[in-house]
């Protein structure tokens, strides 16, 4: 990328500032239509909380982190519908994409 005098951080990263990992995403319900208001939570082994993301209307999801945690657990919730959870290695440099379809809970059934 070109820096020019008008670059804001030139003084304490003239090469540019490094890019910031993220997980990113898109929740769907079984059919692929896309689920707003689900709570997307990506924690370490030990249980501590990287980052969490809420859905908007597009079901996609954004968790940005430029630490590392390998392995680390990405779990998906929404209300109505089955939770879901992946292991993930992230390494906090690189873009990971990572997307899920939620099934329905039947009247009766629990999660």
């Amino acid at each position: 990328p070109l820096r020019g005098p008008g670059y804001a951080a030139r003084d304490y990263a003239p090469e540019g500032l490094a890019p910031r990992g993220k997980i990113v995403g898109v929740i769907t319900d079984a059919e692929g239509w896309p689920l707003p208001r689900t709570k997307v939570t990506l924690t370490r082994a030990t249980g501590e909380v990287v980052g969490t993301f809420e859905t908007r209307k597009q079901g996609r999801y954004e968790v940005l982190s430029d630490t590392a945690c390998d392995p680390c657990t990405l779990k998906v919730e929404r209300m109505g519908f089955a939770p879901a959870e992946r292991e993930v290695q992230y390494n906090g440099a690189n873009s990971l994409w990572f997307s899920f379809a939620l099934r329905r809970l039947e009247a009766g059934d629990e999660h």
